[in-house]
């Protein structure tokens, strides 16, 4: 028999389902990045390993289009896959905030690796400074694309 209260209980799995679903989502979006290679412009090519499959397309941006100014996530995917493909000029150049998010999801992605692995029950204490902290180090890392896009007002587009 367990000696913990039930709500200790529930926040353990609440605890563990969101690191989880952190961790798998981190997962994705760098694998996603593996598999692109970006080539001329803004086209990217989708190649899977092994398969000798690949396909092409060019990802625009809603905005860019009707306006044609950036906004502020132009070019955050082509700066990913020049950061995972080692082209760390080309990052900077599609998007300033590439080096920023990367870290951010690669960090995030460690992180949440290492307390699933950990497998301890945390205190309401302990999830409410993680929550704290992480939407603080979302804002900080990704306001200048949110400043950026405010700035633009790219919903009413």
């Amino acid at each position: 028999m367990s000696s913990r209260a039930p709500h200790e209980v529930r926040i353990g799995r609440i605890w563990c389902a969101w690191n989880a679903g952190v961790l798998t989502m981190c997962c994705c979006l760098l694998a996603l990045v593996t598999f692109l290679q970006p080539i001329q412009g803004d086209r990217l090519r989708l190649v899977l390993p092994g398969t000798g499959t690949s396909a092409e397309w060019g990802l625009r941006c809603r905005y860019l289009e009707r306006t044609g100014r950036q906004c502020g996530s132009c070019g955050l995917t082509r700066g990913w896959c020049n950061l995972v493909h080692g082209n760390f000029e080309r990052a900077q150049l599609a998007n300033p905030s590439s080096w920023s998010t990367f870290l951010f999801v690669v960090v995030q992605g460690l992180y949440r690796a290492l307390v699933l692995a950990l497998r301890r029950s945390p205190s309401l204490a302990e999830v409410a400074s993680d929550a704290v902290i992480n939407v603080l180090a979302f804002l900080v890392v990704w306001m200048p694309i949110i400043a950026r896009n405010f700035e633009l007002a790219t919903w009413r587009v």
